[in-house]
């Protein structure tokens, strides 16, 4: 109490707010799209595939006043059709999307002003969700650095990323193989076949995980866990 006073007495905020329930969560978050002027980070866990699941109210509005969005997906999308499809819909209106295998919370960071941070994790055996409101300070500085440092590892999501995307065991083995620092010819002989159809089969792998070189796409393969 007497902090909530002091506060109000020197008409500051606090650098962290934390949120009485879920419903107060799922409020700020619905306030995102209206209140973004310029940018939107979000790295996201949640199941988007749930029943009654849609794309958050006023995201299109905020793309068409210029604001960029910028979202880092749990690596389950890869592996469902609606959810794949909901996020290559943003994609297409001008979201740039990402995937990483292990998206360890909810995280969205609004012009670098205020972000709204969500971890549900059990807690003495049962299931708890806590979210937290921070305000521009050290820690929302902080938070921008974590995202950045997620985002260049993340793999991206294209229109035409396809579900089911983990590699074959061939391809598993060309991957190993390219690694080993192989030629193409070298590869090609140990599977029998052109040089032609290795690039080829190189180069689907390439644009599977959306690397542009053949170093960027061991990186990304060993990030992703193919390896």
């Amino acid at each position: 109490m007497l902090s909530r006073l002091w506060t109000r007495g020197l008409e500051r905020r606090t650098d962290f707010e934390l949120l009485p329930s879920h419903e107060a969560g799922r409020a700020v978050l619905d306030s995102v799209q209206a209140d973004a002027r310029e940018r939107v980070r979000a790295m996201t866990l949640g199941n988007l595939s749930t029943e009654g699941h849609k794309i958050v109210e006023g995201f299109f509005e905020a793309l068409a006043r210029g604001v960029s969005y910028q979202v880092i997906y749990g690596a389950h999308v890869l592996h469902d059709t609606h959810a794949l499809e909901m996020v290559q819909q943003c994609v297409v209106a001008g979201e740039e999307a990402r995937v990483f295998p292990h998206v360890p919370m909810n995280v969205t960071i609004v012009d670098d002003r205020w972000a709204l941070v969500a971890a549900r994790a059990p807690v003495a055996g049962k299931p708890n969700i806590a979210a937290v409101v921070v305000h521009d300070s050290p820690f929302l500085s902080g938070l921008a650095g974590f995202f950045d440092a997620f985002w260049r590892m993340a793999v991206p999501v294209t229109a035409s990323t396809k579900v089911d995307s983990a590699p074959q065991q061939e391809n598993k083995q060309l991957l190993t193989y390219l690694l080993a620092g192989l030629t193409d010819e070298a590869i090609a002989r140990e599977f029998g076949v052109s040089e032609r159809t290795i690039a080829r089969r190189i180069s689907r792998l390439q644009e599977t995980l959306g690397a542009q070189t053949r170093f960027q796409l061991g990186v990304q393969a060993s990030r992703q866990g193919w390896l």
